[in-house]
């Protein structure tokens, strides 16, 4: 199921229901840094266990926890799935051909997996690639990829500060899936003011994380 949610950066007033207020001085500041840098004023912890990394998109920034999708991560082998996905001990002999009666049918044929089941000779070899492709549209996209810790790590956080009204600054949605069978799960920034917000209201929560703008 794929769904949207915001958080909003107010610059005037009090915040509005679900939304930040963004102090005046914050964003004199950040003008004044953008007029003689070009850049984005990000006023970071002086040390941060965790990086935020806000990938310039053009037209939007994407958030990133710890690390970014460059490249899908490495396909895991048999032995793997079968430790951190499926919970059966690999040198457990006995329950790892009791899963090749009950599921190897799904993803061997009949002599790979009578060889199989003599000789467990595939634990070392990568798992079968719907396997593979099932983990990196469920799991990986929507709780272990970078992007989507980043939503779950912004998400658990009361990024609203009060009631009241003021004027847009800029939005955080955050996507729960795009459409369905597509679960990637990822938070945007709209409008550079928002990562300098962002940045100034994880410092007012005590949060030791720096946002860090790249390509």
């Amino acid at each position: 199921m794929s769904k949207i949610t915001r958080r909003n950066f107010l610059i005037t007033g009090a915040a509005a229901v679900g939304s930040c207020f963004v102090p005046s001085w914050l964003l004199r500041r950040a003008a004044d840094y953008e007029k003689t840098t070009g850049g984005i004023f990000i006023d970071p912890p002086e040390s941060a266990r965790n990086i935020l990394y806000a990938v310039d998109q053009d037209y939007h920034f994407q958030f990133a926890l710890n690390g970014r999708t460059d490249e899908l991560p490495a396909q895991f082998t048999w032995r793997e799935y079968f430790r951190d996905h499926v919970y059966i001990d690999p040198d457990d002999h006995l329950d790892v051909r009791k899963w090749l009666r009950d599921e190897g049918a799904f993803y061997f044929d009949r002599d790979n997996l009578r060889y199989a089941y003599r000789h467990l000779h595939f634990l070392d070899h990568q798992v079968d690639d719907r396997i593979w492709e099932n983990y990196l549209e469920g799991p990986y996209a929507v709780y272990s990829s970078p992007e989507a810790r980043a939503l779950h790590y912004l998400d658990a956080l009361p990024l609203a500060n009060g009631t009241g009204a003021g004027d847009p600054l800029g939005d955080l949605k955050f996507y729960y899936g795009t459409m369905p069978g597509a679960d990637w799960h990822f938070v945007n920034a709209e409008g550079r003011e928002v990562l300098t917000a962002l940045q100034h209201r994880l410092r007012e929560l005590g949060e030791s994380t720096e946002i860090v703008i790249v390509k």
